[in-house]
């Protein structure tokens, strides 16, 4: 509702509760007809109150399409361990539930949902939610039985370590999102079971992370990002259970068990190989010019998820953080776009490898094409560290014969 009309009506207020005709002409000229309206008084009064309440709450709520910072956005959702949304299943199809995780998780009541009309309906879809004002968010849904689906990704991933202080707890990394000033997070603990909200501020989100005081497991996130005025801009999340894996392929085992790397192909990292991990960890939590300045990037860097190069920049333009950005759709089950940086800024505690290095419970991947001959420096969560292959990540780091970092590549463990 417009400016003019609340004044308008404020104005018709002020005159039932006693204004004179004249003062009420001087402010707000009527016609005859109107004005034998607003002499009856007590009865425009309740009239006018009910107008302000029917026109001003729809406009406040509705007005650009999504819902304020309020009760509703601080719900708790229903985040599974096994899956992100809703917990319980939701019956209805791809289209169908991305708009309620729209509505229910982010206040966005006026969406647009396109869904992979490739996709058998049977199966996992990837559907784009698009709402005006905001980019599009995909989640990704599967069907669970008796018509209900469940989400297992929404937007981007999101990932978790433990914490190397005295303190007990976890951190949780919080991808990048442009405009975002504060976010609140839905985490699902395994013990006791439950879902705790957590409101984070500017401060958190230039970090990249955040701090959750506690040594219970996660089991699923979701994370709703805000604007300067409350509103809210797009969402990510993911799941980590289940908390005890059931077979010996999902979790992380000791490596004379699970790794199929011998030791021809793989060496110890040498005083030089853990300053360098070390550099990168730090630019990732701590971007600046001074960080920046520890990091042996050639002239030209190439970035790339897996074994394959997807990119290639200017080693000086990566002080940017946005720059490592890897802006693909898709990349082992998970939503793009990607960033080495997203997963470096989460370890405080971390392993270095130097050479092949196993793929979680997997075989090793293959380094890049033209790479075979590049030194392969790695950096990984430690053994033990995590429950499931879920939480797995790898950020690889190809040196060449200068002692220069000519690639550099990050990959996950498709769920």
């Amino acid at each position: 509702m417009s400016n003019d009309v609340i004044d308008q009506l404020r104005t018709y207020l002020d005159f039932a509760a006693g204004e004179s005709t004249e003062e009420m002409f001087a402010v707000a000229p009527l016609t005859k007809a109107g004005l034998r309206w607003y002499q009856r008084g007590p009865v425009l009064a309740a009239f006018a109150a009910l107008l302000v309440l029917a026109v001003a709450i729809p406009a406040l709520l509705l007005g650009n399409g999504q819902t304020p910072l309020g009760s509703q956005l601080l719900d708790p959702l229903d985040v599974g361990v096994e899956r992100v949304w809703p917990d319980a299943g939701f019956v209805g199809n791809p289209d169908e539930i991305a708009a309620e995780f729209a509505r229910t998780a982010l206040g966005w009541v006026d969406v647009e949902t396109v869904s992979d009309l490739d996709a058998p309906p049977d199966g996992p879809v990837w559907t784009s939610i698009r709402h005006a004002g905001s980019e599009d968010l995909d989640v990704l849904s599967i069907p669970i039985g008796e018509g209900r689906r469940v989400l297992i990704q929404v937007g981007s991933r999101v990932v978790t370590a433990g914490m190397e202080t005295e303190d007990v707890g976890q951190i949780v990394g919080i991808p990048l999102v442009p405009g975002a000033v504060s976010a609140i997070l839905h985490i699902r603990f395994a013990a006791p079971d439950r879902v705790e909200v957590v409101q984070v501020d500017r401060s958190d989100l230039e970090q990249g992370r955040v701090e959750v005081g506690t040594d219970s497991a996660i089991g699923g996130i979701v994370i709703v990002y805000l604007d300067a005025n409350g509103t809210a801009l797009t969402a990510t999340g993911a799941h980590f259970g289940p908390f005890e894996a059931s077979t010996p392929t999902t979790m992380i085992q000791e490596p004379t068990t699970t790794s199929t790397i011998n030791a021809a192909t793989t060496a110890q990292p040498t005083e030089g190989d853990l300053p360098l991990v070390d550099a990168f960890v730090e630019f990732s939590k701590n971007p600046s010019a001074e960080t920046f300045s520890n990091l042996p990037l050639a002239e030209n860097v190439s970035l790339g998820l897996g074994p394959e190069i997807v990119r290639s920049v200017n080693g000086e333009s990566l002080q940017d953080p946005q720059s490592w950005m890897i802006d693909v759709a898709e990349f082992r089950a998970y939503a793009g776009p990607f960033s080495p940086l997203d997963l470096l800024r989460t370890l405080d505690d971390y392993t270095v490898q130097v050479g092949e290095h196993s793929h979680c419970a997997g075989p090793p991947q293959p380094p890049p094409d033209g790479l075979d001959d590049h030194k392969r420096v790695s950096v990984q969560p430690p053994d033990g560290s995590i429950d499931s292959c879920l939480e797995w990540m790898t950020v690889d780091l190809f040196v060449g014969q200068s002692g220069q970092v000519e690639a550099i590549t990050m990959d996950l463990w498709e769920p």
